[in-house]
């Protein structure tokens, strides 16, 4: 569901969270174990919630992660929709000449996730971090 204008998660933590406590802005941080310096980024909308963080704020107010990272993710999207006729993008379809299908294709976007293409596959197929391993 589309929201109108969403707030910022900065002001509903501020708002709904510290406030009712009576939190400053460094005891909050503290509690949380971040820097008074990134929690007032946040409080002031000049930074988003990281997933880190959202789990750190479902610890300390008792709340869901989904639900710090939902808020994120509706404001950005919001902010990024303002800004769709700037956007120069060239509407792809699988009827263009030369585009061939992918098997799978379908299935991935079905889910709403992305594939990356075979180019991009093969540059990322250099050794693995986790295991050394190609």
């Amino acid at each position: 569901m589309k929201m109108h204008n969403p707030p910022h998660p900065g002001e509903v933590l501020r708002q709904l969270c510290l406030e009712p406590l009576n939190l400053t802005v460094t005891d909050a941080a503290r509690s949380l174990g971040v820097s008074r310096k990134a929690l007032s980024s946040i409080l002031n909308g000049r930074a988003g919630i990281s997933p880190e963080m959202a789990v750190r704020l479902s610890m300390a107010f008792d709340t869901s992660s989904e639900s710090w990272l939902n808020q994120q993710v509706q404001y950005d999207l919001w902010r990024a929709e303002k800004n769709r006729k700037s956007l120069h993008v060239e509407k792809l379809s699988r009827s263009r000449k030369g585009a061939l299908p992918r098997p799978g294709f379908d299935a991935f976007f079905h889910l709403g996730t992305t594939t990356i293409s075979e180019s991009e596959r093969a540059s990322n197929v250099s050794t693995s971090p986790h295991t050394g391993h190609r």
